[in-house]
């Protein structure tokens, strides 16, 4: 499981933003919410937030926008605890309006964490790569569950905003590094999700990936088998039966053997891309462009 506290100073403590959320819950309970106004339907009262759709919209936006205007960054635990309790309210649903009411407003919230995104990316605080993948992981949430949705139409134009939104998160982090090796391995398996719907360029994206990491891989192991080489050939017994690896060789073979396991996992997800795409173009067969292999 992933850590969210890092340790780090940003400004001064502050509330998160579920913490926020149950300060307004209280309010709303002595007065009316000053976010009321902003809802479509008539008034609710001063009952919990969740019992009002138009109030649970506009206060996770306005609370995201207070936040960025105190000057305070948006943090990966802030993204995390929102995608949960949205999670959590799309479960409670009972009707398909409801539900998709839930989606939309997952997708405004998207849009708010948006503009972070890019404003945090330069300069890069500590934070950034784990608030990369919460981001990412609130997409994969919001378009799997419209692509599995029997109420949800269009889908195509859908895949293409969920491309849309991988493009600005796979820019955002550095090329070759297991952070962006994760990220496409993510967005692969959500292009499995949609088969049908994933195009050309998407499976582009993922078996450049694997191409350049192998082509990387032998590379370093040449170099690996040089300098294993040497080594061996100036040791002698007495150094080479004293010699135990440092932490920070464990540290290596260990991310090593992780970026191993994403490239295996990502090759088996190009495969199987590939496969659907080329039922599509069977199916479709005016529509033919060139599909190039995985070798």
């Amino acid at each position: 499981m992933m850590v969210f506290s890092h340790g780090r100073i940003r400004h001064m403590p502050r509330q998160s933003v579920l913490d926020l959320d149950v300060i307004g819950h209280l309010h709303d309970k002595e007065m009316s919410s000053p976010h009321s106004s902003l809802g479509s339907g008539p008034s609710s009262s001063t009952s919990s937030m969740n019992t009002s759709p138009n109030s649970r919209k506009y206060y996770n936006t306005t609370l995201l926008k207070n936040i960025k205007m105190s000057g305070q960054l948006i943090t990966s635990e802030d993204v995390y605890k929102l995608r949960r309790e949205m999670q959590a309210d799309f479960r409670m649903q009972k009707t398909s309006d409801d539900s998709q009411r839930c989606l939309k407003e997952s997708l405004e919230v998207l849009s708010e964490l948006r503009g972070e995104l890019s404003y945090q990316s330069e300069p890069k605080s500590e934070d950034f790569p784990f608030f990369v993948s919460e981001y990412q992981a609130l997409v994969c949430w919001i378009y799997s569950e419209i692509r599995f949705a029997p109420y949800m139409g269009e889908l195509n134009r859908h895949f293409n905003n969920l491309k849309n939104e991988h493009r600005i998160i796979l820019s955002s982090l550095r090329l070759h590094s297991i952070e962006h090796l994760l990220a496409l391995l993510r967005f692969s398996n959500i292009c499995l999700e949609y088969g049908f719907y994933c195009d050309e360029e998407a499976l582009d994206w993922c078996r450049e990936a694997v191409l350049t990491n192998e082509k990387q891989k032998r590379s370093s192991s040449s170099i690996s088998i040089r300098c294993t080489s040497s080594l061996s050939s100036s040791s002698n017994p007495s150094t080479s039966s004293s010699f135990s690896p440092t932490m920070d060789d464990i540290l290596q073979r260990r991310e090593e053997q992780y970026r191993r396991d994403i490239e295996r996992d990502l090759r088996v997800n190009v495969i199987e891309i590939q496969v659907a795409l080329q039922e599509k173009l069977e199916r479709f067969p005016l529509q033919r462009p060139t599909l190039e292999k995985l070798v």
